[in-house]
C-alpha cells in the first residue's frame, strides 16, 4: 500500500470514528481496534486528533460524543485547514512501530470543503516540517504496550519485569497502569508501583515482560495526569523544592523562549545578558540539567544544592587534573 493510500485511510477513519462516537453505544478502544483492524495505540491517536474538534466523554474506559459535541467545521480557514494537516503529520504519531501506521497527512479523498481546503494548503504545509527525535523501535515492546494499555482501559494490576536505565538485570513490579504519554522523545507509563507505594514513571521501551492479572484497581483519588507532569521538571517526580540558578547570556534562551515549567519565575535579568530565575522542581533532575549546561548555569540557593555542586566540580577538576 502507498504512503498516499495509507494517509487515505487514516483520515476517512477519523471521521468515521466521529460518526460512530456520535451513536447511543460508548465504545472501549479495543472494540475500536478490532472494529477498524489498528492498534489501540492508534486509536488512542485518533482520539487526541479527534479531541481537536469534538468535545469528546470518557468515563470508565468508554468513550462517546454527547449530541452536539461534534462541530466538525464544514468550512475552514486555510490557516487552520494548514494547521490541521500539520498535526496529524507531525511525531509522536508517526514515530516507529506501532506510531509507522498512524496518522499523518491525508484528504485527498475527503468530498467536502475540509479537504478542498485542506489539499489547497498542502503546497505551503510540504515546506514545512516537524521533528521530535526517536530512535527508538518500539516493535519489540508492542506485546508489552498492548498489555498496558488494556491494563488502563481495564483498570488492572499486571506483573512486568522492567530494566531501569543503568541496571544490568531487570527487576520485577506489581503496577497499577494509570496513564500512557509521550514526553522528550519516547514513551512513558505513570503507575502505581507497589513496590514504592507511590505512582512512578517507566520508560515503556525498557518493559521486557507485561502480563494482566486478574486483580483491579481504583485510581489513587487525588491523581490527575496534567498535574502530576506538571510536578515534574522533564521526566522524574521527587520532592519539590524552591531552587534559584544564574544562566548566563548565551544559554538564557533556554528559560526566555518558552516556560519549560510552571512554576518558573523570572528574578532577574542582569546588564551582560544572563538570567536568574527560580523554579520549584524536584532537586535530582533539575539538578541534572544544571550540570549539562556545564559552566553557563550556576545554583544560588539554596546552600545546601549550592554545597553539592561545588563538591561535584571538585571531583570533576580532580578527574580531569
Amino acid at each position: 500500500m502507498s504512503e498516499l493510500d495509507r494517509n487515505d485511510k487514516q483520515v476517512e477513519r477519523i471521521l468515521d470514528l466521529a460518526q460512530r462516537l456520535e451513536g447511543r453505544k460508548h465504545w472501549r478502544v479495543t472494540e475500536l481496534a478490532n472494529y477498524y483492524g489498528v492498534y489501540r495505540s492508534t486509536i488512542y491517536d485518533d482520539l487526541r486528533i479527534l479531541g481537536c474538534f469534538c468535545y469528546l466523554c470518557n468515563e470508565d474506559g468508554r468513550w462517546w460524543i454527547e449530541p452536539g459535541g461534534n462541530p466538525i467545521p464544514m468550512s475552514f480557514t486555510s490557516e487552520e485547514a494548514q494547521a490541521l494537516s500539520i498535526v496529524v503529520t507531525a511525531p509522536p504519531l508517526n514515530i516507529g512501530a506501532p506510531f509507522e501506521k498512524h496518522l499523518k497527512s491525508a484528504i485527498k479523498k475527503l468530498k467536502n470543503p475540509l479537504a478542498t481546503l485542506i489539499e489547497d494548503a498542502m503546497p505551503r504545509v510540504d515546506k514545512m516540517s516537524i521533528k521530535i527525535k526517536s530512535g527508538n523501535n518500539y516493535e519489540s515492546v508492542e506485546q508489552c504496550f498492548s498489555a498496558l494499555e488494556q491494563a488502563i482501559e481495564e483498570q488492572r494490576t499486571v506483573i512486568a519485569l522492567y530494566q531501569a536505565g543503568g541496571k544490568l538485570e531487570p527487576l520485577e513490579h506489581k503496577l497499577d497502569p494509570y496513564a500512557i504519554f509521550f514526553r522528550k522523545e519516547d514513551w512513558y507509563l505513570a503507575a502505581y508501583t507497589h513496590i514504592a507505594k507511590a505512582i512512578g514513571t517507566f520508560k515503556i521501551i525498557r518493559f521486557k515482560t507485561v502480563q494482566l492479572t486478574h486483580e483491579t484497581f481504583d485510581y489513587l483519588p487525588n491523581f490527575n495526569l496534567d498535574k502530576y507532569l506538571s510536578s515534574m521538571w522533564e521526566l522524574f517526580s521527587g520532592p519539590p523544592i524552591d531552587i534559584t540558578v544564574k544562566i548566563n547570556s548565551h544559554k538564557a534562551y533556554l528559560v526566555e523562549e518558552k516556560q519549560r515549567h510552571p512554576t518558573q519565575e523570572l528574578i532577574e535579568r542582569l546588564d551582560d545578558g544572563s538570567v536568574i530565575i527560580k523554579v520549584h522542581v524536584p532537586k535530582e533532575e533539575f539538578s541534572w540539567w544544571v550540570l549539562s549546561l556545564g559552566t553557563a548555569a550556576e545554583i544560588l540557593e539554596p546552600q545546601e544544592l549550592r554545597e553539592q555542586f561545588r563538591k561535584i566540580a571538585e571531583e570533576m577538576l580532580k578527574m580531569y587534573s
